[in-house]
């Protein structure tokens, strides 16, 4: 077997060389020889030059370590077994010849796919493989989908996506990551007049294309716009009403040919009962609840938007029967007015998704201590809190002695979590607060 093969073979033994019975000095000096020879150092014009140089350092930690060595004598007689020892050591050049290999038992080629596309970190190679029809056909979606999680090229991504090779579930996928990578209105309504996609992307794309237009203009087009699905169609007709308040626009929005806008119209122009004023309108709007989805989504943004009393947004974001946007927008705004650091941490303590995670952010951003920052900092799955937490502490920490101090706290209380430290925080602040 030449040096080329014998890299590319999936037994440690053939990749160096070697007997299945040599010593630790012809190992050694075997591993010397062969990674001299397909160092990419040496090897520039080859593609996988690099993969074979870790195919030989693979083979030779595990040879050189006498219980790994045992280990992975022993589980060669069981395909299962080999591919459990093969996990536990990372290798993912074996695995995925494992995976590629037809001689296997399907549900452990399937398994050893899995594995290998976990540990894979090159984009490209895996798409490559989803390509080539050689996995078995459960991790095709799955190496597919690995390569949307890892492409941070947007516009790779979606010459993907129009390529029209992609299973329609990852192609929804990596649309999906589109959407929410992408600011550029432009970009956001093609996607949303592209009728090859799904419809829920579509209005995916659709409904963020109308949060970033404000002019009335804008949403009367959007309004108009036939190649947009009907539900955006909906929404940016309900947002121009809204946009624009007039009792005209209102009347003729009766006559309208979606169902939609035509009774977002007919219960704006109800009579609220004596109590006057636009909210009072928009609220009547909501309780009704003959309106599609999106529209309700739109009519309880604008009731957060005007409504200045914070029970009232306390009590939208309890309110499970309004939607998910509404309550994290009266959460966000809720806690814009809190302005007391023991309120925010209580809050954020009493875990009341999403006001929970409102008031996090509200605490780090007006608490002073660094320190304390930090344990919101740990507490706190939320990237954004994470974020903002880092950035103040990052703001404050300007001289050497309090770096040092900083550094000292960390290596002191590293990643563990002790929610009583939050505690004796509030404790203390009510103390100098009574003083």
């Amino acid at each position: 077997m030449n040096v080329k093969d014998s890299v590319e073979a999936s037994d440690y033994y053939q990749i160096l060389g070697v007997r299945k019975d040599a010593p630790g000095n012809e190992i050694k000096n075997a591993y010397r020889k062969r990674a001299k020879e397909v160092h990419p150092d040496r090897n520039q014009g080859d593609n996988r030059a690099n993969e074979k140089f870790l195919r030989v350092q693979m083979a030779f930690d595990i040879l050189n370590n006498p219980e790994k060595r045992a280990e992975y004598d022993k589980s060669k007689n069981s395909i299962r077994k080999r591919i459990d020892a093969l996990i536990k050591n990372n290798d993912r050049f074996s695995l995925r010849d494992i995976a590629m290999d037809n001689k296997h038992p399907k549900s452990e080629r399937v398994r050893a796919a899995i594995a290998y596309i976990g540990l894979e970190g090159d984009k490209l190679k895996l798409i490559e493989d989803a390509y080539s029809g050689n996995l078995p056909g459960e991790a095709t979606n799955a190496a597919f989908l690995r390569y949307v999680q890892l492409e941070k090229n947007m516009y790779a991504l979606m010459k993907e996506v129009y390529s029209g090779k992609l299973p329609n579930e990852i192609e929804d996928a990596a649309v999906s990551k589109y959407i929410e990578k992408t600011d550029s209105t432009l970009l956001l309504r093609g996607v949303a007049e592209y009728d090859s996609h799904s419809k829920r992307i579509r209005v995916a794309a659709g409904i963020k294309y109308l949060g970033k237009i404000d002019s009335a203009r804008e949403l009367e087009n959007a309004g108009e716009n036939r190649k947009l699905p009907k539900e955006v169609r909906t929404a940016a007709k309900i947002k121009y009403l809204g946009k624009i308040d007039s009792a005209k626009e209102l009347e003729n929005a009766k006559k309208d040919t979606l169902e939609g806008v035509r009774n977002f119209a007919e219960l704006m122009m109800m009579d609220v009962g004596g109590t006057s004023g636009y909210l009072a309108q928009l609220k009547k709007v909501l309780a009704h609840g003959n309106l599609p989805e999106i529209a309700r989504v739109y009519v309880g943004l604008w009731c957060v938007e005007l409504e200045e009393d914070r029970e009232t947004l306390r009590r939208y974001v309890a309110d499970n029967e309004l939607s998910s946007e509404m309550r994290i927008a009266a959460a966000d705004k809720f806690a814009l007015g809190i302005d007391s650091r023991i309120e925010a941490l209580e809050l954020f303590e009493g875990g009341d998704c999403p006001l929970s995670l409102a008031a996090g952010i509200r605490y780090v951003e007006i608490e002073p201590d660094v320190f304390a920052a930090h344990e919101i900092y740990r507490k706190s799955p939320p990237d954004s809190i994470k974020t903002i937490a880092i950035n103040n502490m990052k703001g404050e920490i300007v001289d050497g002695a309090m770096k040092k101090e900083y550094y000292r706290y960390l290596k002191k209380h590293g990643t563990k979590l002790k929610p009583p430290v939050l505690q004796r925080k509030i404790e203390k602040m009510k103390k100098m607060e009574r003083c």
